[in-house]
C-alpha cells in the first residue's frame, strides 16, 4: 500500500483537532460551574477515584486497543480484518466485564485501602460500571481511527462531549448530586457509545471471533501492561505521595493546573489518534525515515506552539473563569507544559518499537523511566509538597524521552532535524521573555500581550529561516491557490 502524503497526516490530524478543540473548549465553558458547585476538596476527590480506577485498569485490559491496531496491519484481505475486529471487541468486552465486576464488588475494599474510608465505595461501583464498558468503546474508537472515518470519529466526540455537559448541567445544578453527578454521566455515555459500536460492528463488519487470534492479542498487549503502570505513575503516582503530605485544598489547585496543561496535548493527542493506527504505513514507506522526520518536526512545532499559547493565556482566563480558591494553580502551569511537551518526544519515538514488533522494549523504557519518577516523587513530594510533584514529573517524562530514543534510534533509522530545532527553541525563549518581563500587568494588559506574543510567534518563526526554500515556494502556491479560489476564479489560473 502506498504511504500517504503528508498531506494526508496534516488533514486527518485537523480534523481530529476540531473535536478536541471543542472538548476542550466545552470543557473551559463549563469550568465555572464545576468550581462552583464543587469545592476544591470534591475536586481532589474526583481525581484520586479517577487515579484508583487506572491503576486497577492496569490488571484488566492495559492498551488492549493497541492489539487491534497491530494485528489489522498483519492482516491481509478484508475478511482477515473483519475477524480481527470482531475478535478485539468482543474479546475487549470479556475483559472489561470480568474487571468491571471485580472492581464492583471490590470497591469498599479499594476505598479504604486507597482513600482511607469505606464511603468512597459507591462512586467507585459508578465508575467502574463505566470500566467495564470502556475497553469495548476503545476498540470502537481505534476502529474508526484505523478506517481513518476522521469525520465520524469527530462528529460521534461532539455528540458524546454534548450529553456529557447536558447531564452534568441536569445532574449537578438541578438534581444536586455534587461530584458524583460526573460517574453518572460517564456511565450513560459509555452504555450509549457501547450499543452504537455493537450494532455497527453486527451489521457492517461481522466477522468470525477467533480464539486463536484472540490468545495472540493478549500475549501481544501482555507488555503493555507494564508500559500503562508506567504512564500511571507517571500522571498518577504522585497523587499517593501528596494525599499523605499536602491539603486536599492544594491537591484540587493542582489538579486543575493538570486539567488545563491537557489542552495543550490535544495537537499531540488529534496527532496520535491518526499515526498510532497509520505509523506502519509511514515508516515502512519507501522514504519512511526522511519523511517520519520531517513530519515529528512540523507536529513538535505546532505542539510547542499551542502550549506556548496555553501558558501566555492561563492567567488572565483562570481568573475570570474559577473561584479564587483555585488561582494558585495558575503558578504550576508553565511547568507541567514544559513536562508535556518533553513527553511528545517520548510518545512520537515509543511508536517506531510497535513497527518493529518490540512491545517489550517499550515497556521497558516505560518501566525503567517511572522507577526513576518514582524515587523523585518519594524524595521530592515531602519535602516540597507540590512543587516536588511538579519537578518529579519533568524529571520523569525527561528520563522516559532518553531512554525511548536511545532503544528507538537503534531500531528505526530517524533523524532529528536539529537545525529547524534550534530555531525554534530561540523563538520560544524570544517570545516566551516578552511575557516574563511584563509580570504585574491589569487582566486587559495581560490578555493583550499573551495576543501580541502568540500572533508574534508564526511571524518569527519564519523569519528565523525555519522554512526551506522548497517550503515556502509551496506556502506561496497554496496560499495563491486559496486566494484566487476565494475570488472565485478557477483552480487551473493559480
Amino acid at each position: 500500500m502506498r504511504p500517504a502524503g503528508l498531506r494526508t497526516v496534516f488533514q486527518s490530524t485537523a480534523i481530529y483537532t476540531i473535536g478536541l478543540v471543542l472538548q476542550r473548549a466545552l470543557s473551559l465553558v463549563m469550568l465555572p460551574l464545576y468550581t462552583s458547585y464543587i469545592p476544591s476538596r470534591d475536586y481532589a476527590v474526583i481525581d484520586m477515584l479517577d487515579t484508583a480506577v487506572a491503576l486497577f485498569g492496569i490488571i484488566f485490559g492495559a492498551r488492549f486497543s493497541g492489539a487491534l491496531l497491530y494485528h489489522s496491519s498483519e492482516a491481509e484481505g478484508d475478511v482477515a480484518r473483519r475477524d480481527v475486529l470482531t475478535t478485539a471487541f468482543f474479546g475487549g468486552t470479556l475483559i472489561g466485564l470480568a474487571g468491571g465486576l471485580v472492581g464492583f464488588f471490590g470497591a469498599p475494599w479499594i476505598a479504604r485501602v486507597y482513600m482511607g474510608s469505606a464511603e468512597y465505595a459507591h462512586p467507585l461501583r459508578i465508575m467502574f460500571g463505566a470500566f467495564a464498558l470502556g475497553i469495548p468503546v476503545e476498540i470502537g474508537w481505534s476502529w474508526l481511527r484505523l478506517e481513518n472515518r476522521t469525520v465520524l470519529f469527530v462528529c460521534a466526540t461532539l455528540a458524546q462531549i454534548l450529553a456529557l455537559v447536558g447531564l452534568n448541567v441536569l445532574f449537578i445544578v438541578r438534581l444536586e448530586w455534587g461530584y458524583i453527578s460526573l460517574m453518572w454521566t460517564s456511565l450513560i455515555c459509555y452504555l450509549i457509545l457501547f450499543a452504537g459500536f455493537a450494532g455497527a460492528l453486527r451489521t457492517k463488519r461481522r466477522g468470525r471471533f477467533d480464539r486463536s487470534l484472540y490468545w495472540r492479542m493478549i500475549k501481544f498487549t501482555a507488555p503493555l501492561g507494564a508500559t500503562v503502570l508506567a504512564t500511571f505513575i507517571f500522571h498518577s503516582g504522585d497523587r499517593y505521595f501528596l494525599i499523605r503530605n499536602v491539603p486536599l485544598s492544594l491537591m484540587g489547585e493542582y489538579a486543575l493546573a493538570y486539567k488545563v496543561c491537557m489542552v495543550a496535548t490535544l495537537v499531540g493527542a488529534a496527532f496520535h489518534q491518526y499515526w498510532g493506527a497509520q505509523v506502519y504505513t509511514h515508516a515502512r514507506g519507501e522514504n519512511g525515515p526522511a519523511e517520519c522526520s520531517r513530519i515529528f518536526t512540523y507536529i513538535f512545532t505546532l505542539g510547542s506552539y499551542v502550549a506556548f499559547g496555553v501558558w501566555a493565556f492561563a492567567a488572565p482566563l483562570l481568573t475570570r473563569l474559577t473561584d479564587e480558591q483555585y488561582h494558585g494553580g495558575i503558578a504550576y502551569v508553565p511547568w507541567l507544559l514544559l513536562a508535556y511537551n518533553i513527553r511528545a518526544i517520548a510518545d512520537f519515538l515509543r511508536s517506531f518499537l510497535y513497527v518493529k514488533n518490540s512491545p517489550g522494549l517499550d515497556a521497558w523504557s516505560q518501566s525503567l523511566a517511572a522507577a526513576i519518577c518514582l524515587i523523585a516523587y518519594a524524595a521530592l513530594i515531602p519535602r516540597f509538597g507540590v512543587w516536588g510533584a511538579v519537578a518529579a514529573t519533568i524529571i520523569g517524562y525527561a528520563s522516559v524521552s532518553a531512554i525511548s530514543a536511545y532503544y528507538a534510534l537503534r531500531l528505526f533509522p530517524f533523524r532529528f532535524e536539529v537545525g529547524r530545532l534550534l530555531r525554534l527553541a530561540g523563538v520560544l525563549v524570544t517570545v516566551g521573555a516578552s511575557i516574563l518581563l511584563q509580570p504585574h500587568l491589569s487582566w486587559w494588559g495581560q490578555t493583550a500581550l499573551a495576543a501580541a506574543a502568540s500572533a508574534a510567534f508564526p511571524v518569527l518563526l519564519f523569519a528565523s529561516g525555519y522554512f526551506d526554500r522548497q517550503e515556502v515556494s509551496a506556502l506561496r502556491a497554496q496560499w495563491e491557490s486559496l486566494r484566487q479560489k476565494a475570488l472565485g476564479a478557477p483552480a487551473s489560473e493559480a
